[in-house]
């Protein structure tokens, strides 16, 4: 019920601020293309609760274990966004896109409370006041709201300083990150759903040499795969762009454009999925504070590389200071975690030392 009441209330306070966020964010869009978004934007915003009440269903169904409606539910929102396009596409242009992203959203929801459902679980939230659970699992969910926040906003802070480049600087971005956006979509949403209930599990059991090596294991795992991944995307970036994109009023240019920013987003490939590894097990540790300090050093490294590597490099640049951002971030996160399993192996440990002195005492 909680989480359910915060999502309004931001889906609100967004719906308010549109009014001077949108001319921040798209500083060089004109009248015409100003109002597109703001209607684009209340269309979307429709999807935020239905999101994010799905992403706590979710949660609890891998709790349980029940990981199929988890992996089969980010399936329908690609396929009613299709179905939306080839049904209402050439009516509604890119109206169309908005209301099947909404559409998917609600389909969702609707694969994980049928699974809630079967487990014999409640879907309507029920409100039980700010007891001692509710309160522990506050301690950990005010810093990863921040964390949440921060990150969520390098996002809207790209494509602010891409709007600043031009015409179709914007547009060129996010064609650039949809093959990554997917394979990571596809990837990471398995390996996610799969490590979280064993590293809760190991943590709870306090068995944290178990804990190091599964996660030297998997990061092993996601190098072998996602670095040769990284390289034939790169040597085959604008064969890509040009078979998914070229046409119509997407230009050969167009395509070494968007082939160009995607090669160098691809360079994040392995250093974001090997954080998404130890963010998960930093989570299981309960200690979420590493990752809110984590985001403040990502917005900020952000926002100067974006700077520098713009006036060098142009659009490219971006795609260049996200690589480096979260090549950084997985370098803190790895040293954060290693250090913070380190002290609770010696922890544990400190106990049975104290007990074997006291024993040759005696």
């Amino acid at each position: 019920m909680f989480n359910l009441v915060l999502l309004v209330t931001v889906s609100a306070i967004l719906a308010m601020l549109q009014k001077w966020l949108l001319p921040l964010l798209g500083s060089s869009f004109g009248p015409s293309k100003l109002s597109l978004a703001r209607m684009l934007f209340f269309i979307s915003l429709a999807s935020l609760s239905l999101s994010g009440l799905n992403t706590l269903w979710r949660a609890t169904l891998n709790a349980d274990e029940r990981f199929v409606f988890t992996a089969i539910s980010p399936i329908m929102t690609p396929t009613l966004i299709l179905a939306a396009l080839l049904v209402a596409g050439a009516l509604w242009g890119v109206y169309a896109l908005a209301f099947g992203t909404v559409l998917g959203a609600a389909g969702e929801l609707a694969v994980s409370g049928y699974g809630l459902w079967q487990r014999g679980r409640r879907l309507v939230p029920r409100w039980y006041g700010f007891d001692r659970s509710l309160r522990k699992v506050l301690a950990q969910y005010a810093p990863m709201v921040v964390g949440a926040v921060l990150m969520g906003s390098t996002v809207l802070v790209d494509q602010a300083m891409a709007a600043m480049l031009g015409s179709g600087s914007v547009s060129a971005l996010n064609y650039s990150n949809k093959l990554l956006a997917m394979i990571l979509n596809i990837g990471l949403s398995s390996l996610s759903i799969a490590v979280l209930p064993s590293f809760s599990t190991l943590s709870a059991n306090e068995d944290w040499r178990a804990m190091r090596r599964v996660l030297i294991h998997y990061t092993g795992i996601i190098a072998i795969v996602t670095i040769p991944l990284m390289l034939l995307i790169i040597a085959y970036s604008e064969p890509l762009i040009g078979l998914f994109f070229h046409g119509g009023a997407f230009t050969a240019r167009d395509v070494h454009l968007v082939a160009s920013v995607q090669t160098l987003l691809c360079l994040q490939l392995p250093f974001f999925s090997i954080g998404v590894l130890y963010v998960r097990a930093i989570s299981s540790l309960k200690r979420n504070q590493i990752l809110m300090w984590g985001t403040i050093i990502n917005v900020t490294v952000n926002v100067v590389l974006n700077y520098v590597f713009m006036k060098m490099f142009g659009l490219p640049g971006i795609a260049l200071s996200t690589s480096a951002v979260y090549a950084i971030s997985c370098c803190y996160l790895c040293w954060m975690l290693f250090r913070a399993l380190r002290d609770l192996e010696s922890t544990t440990r400190r106990p049975s030392y104290a007990i074997a002195a006291a024993d040759s005492a005696l």
